[in-house]
Formats: structure tokens, C-alpha cells, sequence
């Protein structure tokens, strides 16, 4: 995620990326494996760009773009659903550590 930026990078705002301006931001493709800074998939009209900072910006199919938006969304959802599991062991936890001390 880009977090020292003047730029707002959430979905939906539009951003500048070296000279090409007014790039809608689609979504935000997590790159948790390879350390590298998150994705971003972008668009000006008719034009679909993968960016990804200090590694630069490439035009992509509308195709690609797709299939990155829909690992995104795919990213998102396990990851509620891990936090949901942990959560969920947790209070578990507690609750046996609760009755065991009682």
C-alpha cells in the first residue's frame, strides 16, 4: 500500500502517475509472498494499466485487468476469512483458559 504519497490511492480516486493523469484507481492487488509493494490496477478511458511502485506502470488488456481485479477481490475475502478463524480461535482459547482457572 502506498502510504507516503500526496495522492489518495483508494479505489475509485483518480491519480497522476508520471506524465499520465487522471488514472482511476480499480483496485489494489496485495503482493504478500513476493515483499514487493502492493499492485495497482488503473484506467483512463479505454486503457487498462497494471502500476506497481518503484517497479513502473504497464498498459494490460482489459482481460488482465479482470483477472487482477478478481485475484484482488479473491485476496480480500480469504483474508476476512482468516481473521474470522483467528478471531474465532481466540475467544476459544480464552474460554478454556477462563474455565480452567474457575
Amino acid at each position: 500500500m502506498i502510504n507516503n504519497s500526496k495522492q489518495s490511492w483508494e479505489i475509485g480516486a483518480v491519480v497522476k502517475v508520471g506524465f499520465i493523469a487522471g488514472l482511476i484507481v480499480l483496485a489494489k492487488v496485495p503482493t504478500p509472498a513476493d515483499y514487493a509493494p502492493d499492485a495497482y490496477v488503473l484506467a483512463k478511458g479505454i486503457n487498462y494499466y497494471e502500476f506497481v511502485p518503484h517497479k513502473g506502470i504497464s498498459k494490460i488488456s482489459q482481460d488482465k485487468a479482470a483477472w487482477l481485479i478478481k485475484e484482488a477481490k479473491h485476496m480480500q475475502e480469504k483474508a476476512a476469512v482468516d481473521a474470522a478463524q483467528q478471531v474465532d480461535a481466540i475467544i476459544s482459547a480464552m474460554k478454556f483458559q477462563a474455565s480452567v482457572i474457575a
